[in-house]
């Protein structure tokens, strides 16, 4: 692909004639690098509401170990140590 007028400086385009004294600190930047570029910044970022990576403990944020039987919502961590303020007994 043919290289494109501009040159990149941190977020600001600046078409050649204007970069004689910046053209050390700017490189060209191809389409296909831009999309490259710019597909970076989009991966991922819609959120997701399902699946294991959806949920986490909503007392310290972990994603692992999850107690999800009767809405509990918090890691298996979590809940030994606050499991009678729940109100939980155990037994054995």
């Amino acid at each position: 692909m043919a290289l494109t007028p501009f040159l990149v400086l941190g977020f600001c385009w600046l078409p050649y004639y204007k970069t004689s004294l910046v053209f050390k600190l700017c490189h060209s930047v191809s389409e296909a690098q831009q999309r490259k570029m710019g597909h970076s910044n989009v991966w991922n970022s819609h959120p997701k509401n399902y699946g294991p990576g959806s949920r986490t403990c909503r007392v310290c944020g972990n994603p692992h170990g999850l107690i999800r039987k009767y809405g509990i919502m918090c890691c298996r961590q979590c809940f030994r140590s606050n499991a009678k303020e729940i109100g939980f007994i155990k037994y054995r």
